[in-house]
């Protein structure tokens, strides 16, 4: 058995990309990049994936990749009922955990979530660190102390400048501590499996996916109602494309099942469209894709995160 490690790590399953494949174009897909505005073909194992995405390197340059042979012991439970709900028949007991816990990665393995992820990190880290610096007494104490017994190149003069204009530093943290959001898909998992579940198909039209192919939100609330995504809640509806013409949709409570129809469908290719972070991805060339990305470009601009490897940094600016 072969103890070589994997470099190319997929936040897309390839079990999910597979179904989005073309016999027309050599078992590939359409790959539609935002930043670029342009549709290309490629291979399953060179879209949805990076380099190391998962692995962290360890001084001594080898890589922790626990995470990534986590996840893929996920997607490998996950493959044959992937292929039972592609037949209508739905997961029962442990088998429907398990689809669960496969969809919850899902949601949150995403670059635009990790990398908020780490960004959130990094807000919490240099409040405390504008905590030590300006805090009265803490600050007061380390002052009179560093006056007491002089350090040396310690400028007590510019230290206080420094500390009473905290704006003037930036924080800089790697994006791979936004990983730490992967723990919460075993939380989330159980409450997606007591749902409503129902795979629907499409009538005149089909379904596309993306870099971050389940979708998950809550119907309009009143105004001023401004609680989080949560996915404890009842009316909370999870849709994830199964392939180009089966469409897996959870909910709290049963829906009216059996076909989307056309204007339904480009709802919920909109969904896709919008929760992409650069890839939008089709059985087929779909002039539509770019069409809905120009339309929800300047959004979108707003949530894009950077490219994660190893020496990104998630920057914080106070």
């Amino acid at each position: 058995m072969s103890n070589q490690r994997t470099k190319n790590q997929h936040y897309v399953p390839r079990l999910h990309l597979r179904k989005f494949t073309s016999d027309e174009i050599g078992g590939k897909v359409w790959v539609y990049d935002i930043e670029k505005e342009e549709f290309r073909t490629s291979t399953v194992e060179n879209v949805g994936s990076q380099t190391n995405y998962y692995s962290l390197k360890r001084a001594d340059g080898t890589y922790y990749d626990d995470i990534d042979h986590w996840l893929t012991d996920i997607e490998s439970e996950a493959a044959p009922i992937y292929e039972h709900l592609l037949q209508g028949r739905m997961p029962l007991g442990k088998e429907r955990l398990t689809f669960s816990l496969f969809l919850a990665t899902q949601f949150y393995r995403t670059p635009r979530r990790i990398n908020a992820a780490a960004e959130l990190i990094g807000r919490q880290i240099k409040s405390a660190v504008d905590g030590i610096l300006t805090g009265d007494e803490k600050y007061a104490e380390i002052i009179a102390d560093l006056e007491k017994n002089p350090l040396p190149n310690i400028d007590i003069a510019k230290l206080k400048r420094y500390s009473a204009q905290s704006r003037n530093y930036e924080l800089s943290i790697s994006a791979k501590v936004g990983l730490e959001i992967l723990k919460f898909s075993e939380q989330i998992a159980p409450l997606i499996a007591q749902k409503h579940w129902e795979v629907r198909q499409a009538i005149g039209g089909h379904f596309i996916t993306s870099d971050s192919p389940v979708h998950a939100a809550t119907p309009p609330r009143p105004p001023g109602d401004a609680r989080p995504l949560n996915f404890s809640d009842p009316f909370v509806q999870i849709s994830y494309p199964l392939s180009p013409t089966r469409m897996l949709f959870i909910t709290g409570a049963s829906a009216p099942s059996g076909w989307v129809l056309a204007h339904e469908i480009e709802n919920f290719n909109r969904a896709r469209s919008w929760d992409a972070t650069r890839h939008i991805i089709s059985h087929v060339h779909d002039d539509q894709i770019m069409s809905r990305s120009k339309l929800d470009g300047h959004r979108r601009l707003q949530l894009r995160s950077p490219k994660i490897n190893p020496q990104a940094k998630a920057r914080v600016r106070r």
